[in-house]
């Protein structure tokens, strides 16, 4: 098998986690790297299969069905992701026809050789003519979000939802939030520009450093925790908040803690920054932590902030959920997940945006009373919040986040 082989063998095994096992694509993709051994030629061509296949499931389903002797419906997970795969290479990518069609083959069960050289054969031979006009159908084709995140964008934002869809269809770059209590902006910016990178500042959030490529873990100042990778839309949260040296502050939704790190960053070691999700696997908390400092603070240097687990997912009724698409870009989280469907996932709300997975996603971001100095706290755990006085988010129905 040859090495671009192995590219595709990974980049289908995170395709399939992501969509037949509800996985996040960014950590499903740098497990498998990391285990893959492969250069970083090919680990740049797994992420950019792996990545742009999840990114344009709806245009490739749209592409595949009339070319299936099948209902796609019918078709095993395994064909359908190869199906995909090779899809999205004839389509997407400059990837010769024959190397995409014989490499993708050749991961198939040889039971469905046949019946996905087949399809991806009359694939590159009649190619489809992309759908047009502004329907929720042909815009979802187009960009690959989910239908019902371009009926969102409808209620949003009216005329302008297919212009905004279209932009969200864009390759996003790396963007590298800037971690100020380590290093400056331009220090960041130079170290980068030292390494043969060409980083540009941020439209909306001047401390974010923007570049068109690269392996974070490989860029200078990663380990010592200059930067985070955070989109410049996630940053800018953290801005219009604008957290207080001192302050405390609860982020409710947490998720990997990009924004939690940002702020503990701005409240410094006289503030309090707790942040909590549902899922105890999500907070940052992996990061390896200097001596005698909570397990969440990690690279960023942050001596202020805390882990916290969330309360129970608000129910709704039975939707696609998010696809998870990493590191693409937070415009991910519109794009649908063809996999496990259960009655607590995030969903649309027929009036605007999507929920968070917590109940006080109105307020993801909050301010919280004041209370007794930080020093007298101790460290935080997922199960218990050393918040040490009351608080507006408090109450019986909430004791599982541990705010009491």
């Amino acid at each position: 098998m040859s090495s671009s082989a192995d590219a595709r063998s990974v980049a289908l095994g995170v395709i399939r986690r992501v969509v037949e096992e509800g996985a996040y694509s960014n950590l499903a993709l740098a497990g498998a790297l990391r285990r893959s051994g492969l250069s970083r030629r090919d680990r740049d061509l797994a992420a950019e299969l792996a990545y742009g296949t999840i990114r344009r499931i709806p245009a490739l389903d749209w592409a595949i069905a009339p070319r299936s002797t099948r209902p796609l419906a019918r078709v095993t997970p395994s064909a359908l992701a190869l199906l995909r795969l090779g899809a999205y290479q004839l389509l997407f990518t400059r990837i010769p026809d024959h190397a995409a069609i014989s490499e993708t083959v050749e991961l198939a069960d040889p039971r469905e050789r046949g019946f996905v050289n087949a399809i991806l054969r009359a694939l590159a031979r009649d190619r489809p003519s992309w759908p047009e006009g502004g329907s929720i159908g042909a815009v979802s084709v187009r960009t690959g979000l989910s239908a019902w995140a371009v009926r969102e964008l409808r209620l949003l934002l009216g005329d302008e939802a297919v212009d905004a869809a279209a932009a969200l269809a864009e390759r996003a770059p790396l963007a590298l939030r800037t971690n100020t209590c380590r290093v400056s902006v331009e220090e960041l910016e130079g170290a980068l520009q030292a390494a043969g990178l060409q980083p540009r500042r941020g439209a909306i959030h001047p401390e974010t450093l923007l570049v068109d490529a690269g392996v974070p873990a490989q860029l200078p100042g990663w380990s010592e925790g200059w930067f985070a990778v955070q989109d410049e839309a996630s940053a800018f949260v953290v801005r219009a908040l604008g957290p207080r040296p001192g302050e405390r502050v609860l982020d409710a939704c947490a998720g990997p803690g990009g924004k939690a790190t940002h702020v503990a960053c701005l409240v410094g070691d006289g503030g309090l920054t707790v942040g909590a999700d549902i899922s105890p696997a999500r907070p940052g908390c992996k990061w390896p932590s200097p001596p005698g400092a909570p397990a969440c603070c990690g690279r960023a240097g942050c001596w202020s902030i805390r882990c916290a687990r969330s309360p129970g997912r608000r129910r709704t009724p039975p939707v696609t959920p998010f696809a998870g698409a990493g590191r693409t870009s937070s415009r991910s989280r519109s794009r649908g997940r063809t996999g496990r469907r259960n009655a607590f996932a995030c969903g649309p709300t027929g009036t605007g945006p999507t929920p968070c997975s917590s109940p006080y996603s109105g307020a993801v971001l909050e301010r919280l009373r004041p209370g007794p100095p930080v020093e007298s706290a101790p460290w935080g755990a997922r199960s218990r919040c050393p918040l040490g006085v009351p608080t507006p988010m408090t109450s019986e129905r909430d004791r599982g986040m541990g705010l009491e």
